[in-house]
């Protein structure tokens, strides 16, 4: 059975929305716009010794990119504990604290305002009937409901991935996972898409 992540899902969908409604994602003339690749098998490892400031800052994502572009859904973590998602047009930001084995998040706004304050003003606006606002309300709910469920990340057990969800419990001591039913942690992994690092094409 094919298991897609609610974020993969929420990408998917946007960008279907996005292409039956028209919009033009093309940019201004003359401005630049950043292509990024996935880092893959030269992406840095996460080690013991290793804190998550050093770890986690940079841009991941969960789409999958065979080639440079301008990726349109990902989330960018900065060294201070600041954070921002971004999916189509709709932009989520909040901080990120880290224990030894998980990191977790707290939205806080949206497009750079209070979240619930900007939910309530897109809500608001809903309400005067017009088509866009009412499109408008229906996609920022969905994308802010779906984004924020997503609370805690881990790391993959390629040490390079970042995984939705807490660590896989350890086996306990002197336990083998093979001789004691399925290994639940690769269970989990494959159940849950890897978010992967990437790096800015110059």
């Amino acid at each position: 059975m094919l298991i897609i992540s609610p974020m993969r899902t929420l990408f998917m969908c946007l960008v279907a929305c996005l292409a039956i409604a028209g919009c033009d994602v093309i940019t201004p003339a003359g401005k630049r716009v950043a292509q990024y690749s996935l880092m893959g098998d030269s992406a840095p490892e996460f080690s013991a010794t290793e804190s998550w400031q050093g770890f986690l800052p940079g841009r991941w994502t969960e789409e999958e990119i065979t080639e440079p572009t301008d990726v349109k859904s990902y989330f960018q973590f900065d060294a201070d504990g600041s954070f921002y998602c971004l999916h189509a047009k709709y932009k989520i930001g909040g901080k990120w604290t880290a224990s030894a084995d998980r990191v977790d998040l707290t939205y806080e706004t949206l497009s750079g305002k209070p979240l619930q304050e900007e939910m309530d003003r897109i809500k608001a606006s809903a309400e005067g009937g017009t088509q866009a606002a009412v499109a408008n309300d229906l996609f920022s709910d969905w994308v802010v409901s779906a984004t924020t469920k997503q609370t805690t990340l881990s790391v993959g057990s390629d040490k390079k991935t970042l995984r939705w969800g807490a660590p896989a419990p350890a086996p306990a001591p002197g336990q083998n996972p093979s001789e004691n039913g399925p290994d639940i942690g690769a269970l989990l992994e494959s159940m849950n898409p890897p978010m992967r690092r990437l790096s800015e094409v110059k």
